[in-house]
């Protein structure tokens, strides 16, 4: 709704979920509906010049999930439990499209927890391995979710192009974890 109002110079004011200034006041709008993760939704990156953010090319960010069901003391998505998430169909229609239109090498998983459903990373996986994705992936795992991962995932990954693969190591102090409200 932002990028579609700012690029029709619509009054931003009444974007649903948007919080203004006006007269040095906190003007903040009805929360409205979430975008619905189970269907198709292209990005309006046309909306954008892309080629002015160096790097893109490179590494493009997506986000297949919101929210994460950890309490991490630290974290910013710490008042976001309710998970959100795409289907791996509506993942990889929408990286396809990503990589028709502006070419990446790697698609970044910018999800704050893109583990947290290993079945579904795998079935993600096995699609972009049938649908020959041309690009690498990368992605962040908590620690103690990488139990679930076994070696045949492991090997699916590979084939996918999962060429990195992230690990937090918050602290290697159980008094330190038990602070951070890791539960690890």
């Amino acid at each position: 709704q932002l990028a579609n109002a700012m690029y029709d110079w619509s009054d931003i004011a009444l974007v649903d979920g948007l919080t203004t200034i006006e007269n040095c006041a906190l003007i903040q709008n009805e929360k409205g509906d979430f975008i619905d993760f189970g269907v198709v939704n292209h990005l309006p990156y046309y909306l954008v010049d892309i080629k002015k953010y160096p790097g893109i090319t490179d590494k493009f960010p997506y986000l297949s999930s919101k929210g994460c069901p950890f309490t991490c003391s630290f974290c910013t998505w710490k008042g976001n439990r309710k998970m959100r998430i795409k289907p791996p169909e509506v993942v990889i229609e929408e990286i396809e499209h990503i990589v028709k239109h502006y070419g990446p090498k790697t698609i970044t998983f910018i999800d704050a927890l893109f583990f947290v459903q290993v079945k579904r990373v795998k079935a993600i996986a096995q699609l972009a391995i049938e649908r020959k994705l041309d690009v690498s992936f990368y992605s962040m795992c908590r620690v103690d979710l990488l139990e679930k991962v076994d070696d045949e995932m492991l090997r699916i990954l590979k084939q996918a192009h999962f060429d990195e693969i992230a690990f937090g190591g918050e602290s290697g102090s159980d008094q330190q974890l038990k602070l951070m409200a890791k539960n690890t």
